[in-house]
């Protein structure tokens, strides 16, 4: 531990009531050099407003807990929310300073754990990744019948739980497709995402591996000693970051049977940065001049991140160390998806203002034009995390209670039927031929 533990809880305290009484000039004046170069209280602000926008009034703090690894520092604020709670988390550098901090919806303490069972499914709870800190999550497996296909869902960008629970009425995307495609014949395993369950884990050189890769990996070999799993008919279905990093995953695991991206984009994330944080720059109460001046500084933090080369020194580039903007170049699926020759299935919400049909789909339909193993399909009304859309177009419209589009469900379980029906009918093909 660097500095005295209750010191430390107390700036944590401090700084969020100081967030929610809008000084957010405390917070950028109490970072330290790296990250105050990275932010100013506008851009705090925004994001704080856009983060509670449409939650209920804040009943206070649930509870403030410190966690050192590694002689880091982090103090852990959540709040109450009434129907869920916000998770704040605050990095300490050695000084005292604060160098990173996220906010998270979470669940409640109270909240009461989803049934494990139904009439369709059997839901059992499982660990995956590394024993030292093993990631909790849940495996679903259908009553219909026996070794059946599963997939593994991978989640989008900043930390998360397994149901991916996002927006201020506490939806829950991944727990849809699982108990979705559970009535369809299809199992699946999710979790926690790694710095979600264990946030005062994340090493200063962080990358995409660490965030998301190794634990997939961790997950298919789960999969394929589990009783009741087809071992040739493992999927992955990545939304967001993880659809982005799908054709990464499905390089490192050749022999898994195919990847559906849903909500992914092959753009780099810096250029995806610049285009929302444009959208939510203009959709401020500022001046024009203001607005320039913030957008001016969202340029050159991205400009920062395109210069960075393998010989580049470690630095933090919006809260993100150079490490993990490399790794994503290294991942980068223009470089390589046209190569793949697994089954690919790509889907876009149309409403979605995250991530563009226009640019981000459409770039993905050039870039596979002439590779027969991918397919597409956008869906009309339904945003990034293909719920019906309020028509909002900002993060205003997570907070509205949703479920993932049936429709979308329907489709991925016939495409993951079909190719397993190919693949069983190439198996049997080739055990005539011999």
């Amino acid at each position: 531990m660097n500095m005295d533990k209750s010191n430390l809880i107390n700036k944590g305290r401090q700084y969020v009531q100081a967030i929610l009484s809008g000084d957010f000039d405390i917070i950028v004046s109490n970072m330290n050099e790296e990250s105050e170069s990275q932010r100013n209280a506008s851009i705090l602000e925004q994001s704080w407003i856009s983060t509670t926008k449409e939650l209920s009034e804040c009943k206070g703090i649930l509870s403030a807990d410190y966690k050192e690894v590694q002689g880091t520092d982090f103090v852990i604020v959540m709040l109450d929310y009434s129907t869920l709670a916000l998770r704040i988390t605050f990095c300490f550098d050695h000084d005292g300073k604060i160098s990173r901090m996220s906010a998270l919806y979470a669940p409640l303490p109270s909240e009461q754990a989803e049934s494990l069972q139904s009439d369709k499914f059997n839901g059992t709870p499982i660990q995956i990744g590394d024993p030292k800190y093993p990631l909790d999550g849940k495996l679903v497996i259908p009553k219909s019948s026996a070794d059946v296909p599963v997939v593994i869902l991978v989640h989008g960008s900043g930390s998360s739980n397994m149901n991916e629970t996002f927006g201020g009425a506490g939806n829950t995307p991944f727990a849809d497709i699982a108990h979705g495609l559970a009535e369809h014949g299809i199992a699946s395993i999710r979790y926690n995402k790694r710095y979600y369950q264990y946030p005062q884990t994340v090493p200063a050189t962080l990358t995409v591996w660490d965030e998301v890769i190794n634990d997939v990996n961790g997950a298919i070999a789960l999969a394929r000693k589990t009783d009741g799993i087809d071992k040739n008919q493992i999927f992955i279905i990545g939304h967001s970051l993880g659809g982005m990093l799908s054709p990464e995953i499905a390089k490192e695991n050749p022999d898994i049977a195919g990847f559906v991206s849903i909500g992914g984009s092959p753009r780099k994330l810096e250029d995806i940065i610049l285009d929302q944080n444009k959208a939510a720059i203009a959709a401020m109460n500022n001046t024009d001049e203001d607005k320039q001046a913030v957008l001016n500084t969202v340029i050159k933090i991205v400009d920062q991140v395109k210069a960075l080369t393998p010989e580049s020194p470690h630095e933090t580039i919006l809260s993100v160390n150079s490490e993990y903007w490399l790794s994503l170049k290294e991942t980068n699926p223009q470089n390589f998806v046209n190569t793949l020759t697994v089954p690919m299935l790509f889907l876009q919400g149309d409403a979605d203002f995250q991530v563009s049909p226009e640019k981000d789909f459409a770039l993905w339909q050039t870039l596979l034009k002439e590779n027969k193993n991918a397919q597409f399909k956008l869906y009309p009304e339904l945003n990034h995390f293909f719920m019906k859309s309020s028509g909002k177009m900002n993060l205003s419209e997570y907070n509205t209670k949703a479920q993932v589009e049936e429709q979308v469900i329907v489709d991925i379980a016939r495409w993951i039927h079909l190719i397993c029906s190919n693949n069983k009918s190439k198996a049997q093909d080739r055990r005539s031929e011999s």
